[in-house]
């Protein structure tokens, strides 16, 4: 007996309906997805008709291990 991990069903759908909004380096999300995150997400433009991604400008959110920022998802710093 083998046991595999899926993605199926709505999140693959929207997935997919993002990833063609997407140009090279952006990390796109949707509303619910920026809704869930609030003030520690900043949203630059929106895209889509039926279904809205945002483009990530800037995400911030504390570890364990420190400040993770993430600045127009094309550079990554941890601050300890």
């Amino acid at each position: 007996l083998r046991q595999m991990d899926a993605l199926a069903g709505a999140t693959l759908d929207r997935m997919a309906a993002g990833e063609h909004l997407a140009q090279r380096g952006e990390v796109l999300i949707d509303a619910a997805t920026a809704d869930a995150l609030g003030p520690a997400v900043t949203m630059g433009e929106w895209r889509g008709e039926e279904e809205k991604f945002g483009v990530v400008e800037q995400l911030s959110v504390s570890t364990r291990s420190g400040q993770l920022s993430v600045s127009s998802c094309r550079s990554l710093t941890i601050d300890n």
